[in-house]
């Protein structure tokens, strides 16, 4: 059974803290049921700032909080405690990290997301589209060769594949092997380039057996491969990668 058969007519306030391009049948679909559809403001999404009085006063007397990411004003405790009906957070975007999980779950109040293909693999095909437009200098080059620089010494840049000639092809590192990591993985095989993953402290026997499928080679705790090491962070794992970088870093200067 549906989250919307299950929800109760008659005054059910929803309030969509972070909206975003929501399907008009969708929200049709909850007024339907009996549901007062509160949408947020945009901007409480954009850097800078923090909205959380804004959220409490909103959140009031809601029996649900929906939305996308939103960082700079994360669900806090004071916005779960606004309303003691609150019984889930769904967020449909991927992560909780901007939920308080803790006080939801003594609260009582469920907290989901959504790590569909289409959210996971968005990311990953930006982070293919990043990682190429800096290794090629794509956006130095289309601005010097719109002011007339053509072929000029800087411009040169690396060869991303392994080639015929022995050319070994760069080393894509990835920190993180979950979702958004394996599809980075699986989406650079074709361009035969060596794949290394850092996975920190997670589940040393599930990530080998994803590694293997994918063709790439688990790093558990060190850096020292790779004549070219080029990290895709693709995890919230900033202390992980900031090791990680140091780590090869030393490692480089040392030999």
């Amino acid at each position: 059974m549906s989250v919307l058969n299950e929800i109760k007519p008659y005054g059910q306030k929803v309030f969509i803290f972070a909206p975003r391009e929501e399907p008009p049948d969708l929200l049709k679909t909850l007024e339907r049921k009996g549901c007062e559809v509160i949408m947020g403001d945009p901007a409480w999404q954009l850097p800078g700032g923090s909205h959380e009085d804004e959220l409490v006063q909103h959140a009031r007397e809601a029996v649900a909080l929906a939305g996308t990411s939103i960082r700079n004003t994360p669900i806090s405790r004071r916005i779960l405690e606004a309303s003691q009906r609150l019984r889930v957070v769904a967020k449909y975007s991927v992560g909780v990290d901007d939920v308080d999980v803790e006080a939801a779950s003594e609260l009582g109040i469920m907290v989901c997301h959504a790590p569909t293909e289409s959210n996971c693999f968005g990311v990953a095909e930006s982070t293919v589209m990043m990682i190429l437009a800096m290794l090629k200098k794509a956006m130095s080059r289309d601005a010097d060769i719109r002011a007339g620089q053509w072929r000029e010494p800087h411009h040169a840049i690396p060869f991303v594949g392994a080639r015929a000639d022995g050319y070994k092809g760069l080393t894509i590192g990835l920190v993180g092997l979950g979702r958004i990591g394996t599809r980075v993985a699986q989406l650079f095989a074709p361009w035969r380039v060596r794949i290394i993953a850092y996975a920190g402290e997670c589940a040393v026997c599930l990530l080998r057996t994803i590694a293997a499928r994918i063709r790439c080679r688990l790093l558990p705790c060190r850096a020292d491969e790779g004549d070219a090491l080029h990290v895709a962070r693709c995890a919230d794992a900033a202390h992980e990668t900031h090791c990680l970088c140091r780590e090869y870093s030393a490692r480089q200067g040392a030999g």
